[in-house]
């Protein structure tokens, strides 16, 4: 079968507060799974990302990442 990796974002601070925060934590999420991938020369799609928040011993997983096409829209349409 195919390898999976995951990618682990260690957070000192506070879980998300609502769904607007966990969705802009996740969009750091996408951006270092796509990061890891370009660097380790392996497909986006195998590489899954989670965070742990240290304090509270919670791990959330996103159901999934924002592609780079979708990180790209968002940044137009915030730069635009």
């Amino acid at each position: 079968g195919t390898v999976r990796l995951e990618i682990v974002d260690w957070k000192t601070g506070l879980p998300p507060r609502d769904d607007d925060d966990y969705e802009l934590k996740q969009t750091q999420l996408a951006l270092y799974a796509i990061a890891y991938a370009r660097w380790a020369g392996v497909d986006v799609a195998t590489v899954d990302a989670a965070f742990y928040f240290v304090a509270d011993d919670v791990v959330l997983r996103p159901d999934r990442l924002l592609t780079e096409q979708e990180l790209v829209e968002r940044w137009r349409s915030v730069t635009s």
